[in-house]
């Protein structure tokens, strides 16, 4: 059986995985893909995740990139 402080460790370092990788990187595609469609209500919504999640927004950003789809001549 798993001793109490290694699963206290455990259940912080997913804690932190979650609020620093896996959450950001929803939000930032959830907003990507909804920028240019969202009313008014959906882009304070993201505007509240990018501020809540800003810290793995950080880590993440380098590794994104939104630029728009090259076009067909």
């Amino acid at each position: 059986m798993v001793s109490t402080p290694s699963l206290i460790g455990l259940t912080y370092a997913g804690l932190a995985v979650l609020y620093l990788l896996v959450l950001p990187l929803l939000s930032l595609l959830y907003v990507d893909k909804r920028w240019t469609s969202g009313g008014a209500w959906e882009k304070v919504l993201m505007f509240f995740l990018v501020l809540f999640f800003f810290p793995g927004m950080v880590l993440l950003a380098p590794f994104m990139t939104f630029r728009p789809k090259p076009r067909s001549l």
